[in-house]
């Protein structure tokens, strides 16, 4: 089982001069701190101690040091983008999640009203690979708010003016819940994939 580090300030022995062994009891004397059982000392390892990983050879600390792993940021292209850069990118999301609209949907479908399977697939897949391709330079909360005003706004802009019956806002908001909701699961797992890419293959190069 696994111990947990610790410190000199613990009941752990600094040198073996600090050590008694009694043989005849099977314990160990830890001179000015009372009698331990030899079992109870930690297995020789690394430890963490006064902010560095040092060796315990099982009977006392060594000289032997390491520096603790550090867990650094990852730093997308958008965290090096100025603010202006980030908005002018957001506002550009936001266009192009409503083009996927306006380019699937006004197809010409000779006379029928009724949206064919094609546009539907080729609308979902065009919003998905903006949202993977989004968390990188875009902020997620941004990217997902963008993706979500744009496409609603163009399905608004598609359907209101020509309803005469004042259905199409239910419509537009049902399809704008779902697109926010889309969008959500998308960009954050699509984030989370970039976190975790970068590292590995900077790890790799």
């Amino acid at each position: 089982m696994a111990m947990r580090p610790r410190s000199d300030a613990d009941h752990l022995p600094s040198s073996h001069e600090d050590v008694d062994i009694a043989p005849d009891h099977g314990r160990c004397c830890d001179r000015g701190r009372g009698h331990v059982m030899a079992d109870d000392l930690p297995p020789a390892g690394w430890y963490e101690l006064e902010g560095v990983l040092r060796f315990w050879d099982g009977a006392r600390w060594t000289e032997a040091v390491r520096p603790l792993a550090r867990t650094e940021r990852v730093v997308l292209p958008r965290d090096r983008e100025p603010i202006l850069v980030r908005v002018l990118l957001t506002i550009t999301l936001g266009m192009l999640a409503a083009l996927c609209w306006w380019g699937w949907f006004t197809w010409p479908t000779d006379g029928d009203t009724d949206y064919q399977v094609w546009q539907g697939v080729g609308c979902a897949l065009c919003l998905l690979l903006l949202a993977i391709a989004a968390p990188v330079v875009v902020h997620p909360g941004s990217a997902i708010f963008a993706m979500t005003i744009g496409f609603t706004m163009a399905v608004g802009i598609d359907w209101i003016p020509d309803d005469e019956t004042g259905l199409s806002g239910v419509g537009v908001t049902m399809l704008g819940f779902a697109m926010a909701i889309g969008s959500c699961l998308a960009i954050l797992l699509a984030d989370a994939g970039w976190r975790r890419a970068k590292p590995l293959a900077q790890a790799h190069g």
